[in-house]
């Protein structure tokens, strides 16, 4: 005996489909290795072999940049907020 049609509505439109045994209905949120395959083909395609290490490279520095940043700023951040004076300047008294 055939397996009934599901039927699901979806912002007003009726779409009718046939999940066969094991087969899972896909979101947008799910990747599968064919979608990451394609993007990769995709970017060769645009860029060419050549140039794609040294994109790769690129984005790793400026990752690292970044990282060391945003590191900078959380030191920053959990330090005294009290500053000493630099060599050679002194607090000026205060009329």
């Amino acid at each position: 005996m055939a397996e009934p049609a599901i039927t699901g509505e979806v912002s007003g439109a009726t779409c009718q489909g046939d999940l066969g045994q094991g087969r899972m209905k896909m979101g947008f949120s799910s990747l599968s290795p064919w979608h990451v395959l394609i993007v990769v083909a995709v970017f060769v395609l645009l860029f060419g072999a050549r140039k794609l290490p040294d994109a790769a490279r690129s984005l790793g520095r400026s990752m690292r940049i970044l990282k060391a940043e945003m590191k900078g700023l959380r030191d920053d951040d959990s330090g005294n907020d009290v500053r000493e004076p630099a060599p050679g300047q002194h607090d000026q008294p205060r009329s």
